[in-house]
């Protein structure tokens, strides 16, 4: 029997669900900004074992809406670090989240770092007498692979910096404090079991082996614009007669409300991210200032970055004739646009009160496979941003530290975010058998 089958995990997944009402931001004709509800949203938070894949619990997502006669004008899913469940079910319990460690003797500890990709960090208590000089990792293409069929593959330590890069090794932490950290190979599977070599000062070697704790996969799920009975939903997910891959469990929290919140943050959110084929933006507030607004010129490369500020310079003075040049390419919330791509023309993106910041979002591209085309043209891509004062009549830019008035920078995780969604575009989604999707109900 495999380890799977002994913790009866096998094809397991459980969700949390929560109902959840979207809030969307409406700027007022003074500038101010208001919260009213736009749509309401089913969230799932679900966890299931490792060698179940985000297309899978689409699939089952897209037939359980079917089979139920439900809708939603998009499904969402994202896949989250593990803990982030064992967080949110601890505080609904009102009981302490266990750190996932296995004690291997009284020589070695193995504890995995709370990240959506795996990273194991073995802690070894004899560092003062020992280090190791090389791990062996039994990797299985599926979790129920038998040891005798396991891929092994010897590293040794590197320099932290160098793994990362990588995305794959053994990292050197602190030698002197045992500290090692393993980063596995996602294409060779998942690492099952290792061997660790040690050798000591006086040149001795000993070998100790142990086994990788299985760790199920998390996934955020949000069906946006749900409508219809969610007990039917539930119930059509559970059942193997209507959905492959059904869920094993669904507990609805009916007597949690789920509120976000801000209590005299300085931050909030702040960067970027892609929801299916748009870029959401978060930029912060200016400290000691009201902004109504954040202008955002994109996208732009190096040379055109030199032009637009170069034409910022010209204006003078700056503060009015740049609220009005800024219009004059402006993309309000409420206008029509045409994806990045199919509109290479940078222009002045409204960017909206959210909290202590404000977010907007740019739609990139019309269909997935387009990701590449765009990556091809924005390699590396900047903005400007303007954080504009509106109270009645008087409409200027503020000025930030330094007297300028605009920001320019790069968007860094734009290389980032467009090679997933290259490779997500690139990897066809496992097609379902049997009934086709429900029209209405797109996958990001």
């Amino acid at each position: 029997m495999n380890r799977r089958k002994q913790l009866g995990l096998l094809r397991s997944v459980i969700a949390v669900v929560f109902l959840a009402v979207v809030m969307g931001v409406v700027a007022g004709g003074s500038g101010s900004a208001q919260e009213t509800p736009s749509r309401s949203s089913l969230l799932m938070l679900v966890r299931c074992n490792p060698d179940l894949t985000q297309s899978q619990v689409e699939e089952t997502l897209r037939f359980g809406i079917q089979q139920a006669g439900c809708s939603a004008s998009e499904i969402v899913v994202r896949e989250v670090p593990p803990h982030t469940l064992d967080e949110i079910e601890a505080i609904v319990r009102k009981v302490e989240p266990q750190e996932v460690a296995v004690q291997l003797g009284q020589d070695v500890s193995l504890f995995r770092r709370p990240s959506v990709a795996a990273v194991w960090e073995f802690r070894l208590r004899t560092a003062s007498a020992e280090i190791v000089e090389k791990l062996e990792v039994g990797y299985a293409a599926k979790l129920e692979s038998q040891p005798e069929t396991l891929n092994w593959v010897t590293y040794t330590p590197e320099r932290p910096d160098v793994v990362e890069k990588n995305r794959a090794g053994l990292a050197a932490v602190s030698v002197g404090n045992g500290r090692y950290e393993f980063y596995p190979a996602a294409e060779l599977g998942s690492p099952v079991a290792f061997r660790m070599h040690l050798r000591n000062e006086e040149g001795g070697t000993r070998e100790l082996r142990g086994n990788f704790p299985l760790m199920d996969r998390c996934y955020f799920i949000q069906l946006v614009d749900f409508q219809g009975d969610r007990t039917a939903l539930f119930s059509a997910m559970r059942d193997p007669r209507k959905v492959p891959n059904p869920f094993s469990d669904i507990r609805e929290r009916t007597t949690v409300t789920l509120v976000f919140g801000n209590l005299q943050a300085t931050g909030g959110i702040v960067g970027e991210s892609l929801d299916g084929l748009e870029l959401v933006v978060n930029v912060p507030g200016v400290p000691g200032r009201v902004p109504a607004r954040v202008w955002m010129l994109f996208p732009l490369n190096e040379q055109t970055l030199k032009e637009e500020e170069a034409k910022l310079q010209g204006l003078e003075p700056i503060g009015p004739k740049l609220s009005e040049e800024i219009r004059k390419r402006a993309v309000r919330t409420t206008d029509q646009r045409s994806p990045i791509v199919e509109d290479l023309e940078p222009r002045w993106y409204e960017l909206q009160s959210a909290g202590t910041g404000f977010e907007g979002r740019i739609q990139l591209v019309s269909r997935k496979e387009d990701f590449a085309k765009l990556q091809e043209k924005f390699p590396r891509v900047f903005r400007i941003l303007v954080w504009e004062f509106e109270a009645g009549n008087i409409v200027a830019p503020i000025r930030l530290v330094g007297g300028k008035v605009y920001r320019a920078e790069e968007l860094f995780a734009w290389p980032r975010l467009l090679d997933a969604a290259t490779r997500t575009s690139a990897s066809k989604p496992e097609e379902p058998t049997g009934k086709s999707p429900p029209t209405g109900v797109s996958t990001p």
